[in-house]
């Protein structure tokens, strides 16, 4: 015959067993639910996002800032009007065509500081 104090041992594994089940079932799930999250948040990130992550409090000097956006102008094509001209008149006109701006130059990488070490 088991004793009262065998029988509650017994009784406290047992709510013990249904709770660890539970708790590896709960964790099975909550894996299951962040990864369909995960899975639906876009690839890129918008400018403002990155932005505001960079900008957070405690961001420090690792954080990078978001690179400028580029936009593509074609060069413009100035051409000497086809009115009347008080000077001579050879004809041929001129067309003047403006450079590309240079392109940003990178980032400078930030610079790690690796402390401790043999």
């Amino acid at each position: 015959m088991r004793t009262r104090a065998q029988a509650s041992r017994d009784a406290a594994l047992r709510r013990l067993t249904r709770v660890n089940r539970s708790l590896a079932a709960a964790a099975v799930v909550g894996v299951g639910v962040l990864t369909d999250i995960i899975a639906q948040t876009p690839v890129h990130h918008s400018h403002a996002t990155y932005a505001s992550v960079a900008s957070a409090p405690g961001a420090g000097s690792t954080a990078r800032s978001p690179a400028p956006a580029r936009q593509h102008t074609r060069p413009q094509i100035q051409t000497n009007g086809g009115g009347s001209s008080t000077g001579s008149s050879s004809g041929s006109s001129s067309a003047v065509v403006s450079a590309p701006a240079p392109a940003p130059q990178p980032a400078p990488a930030p610079v790690v500081a690796v402390s401790g070490g043999s």
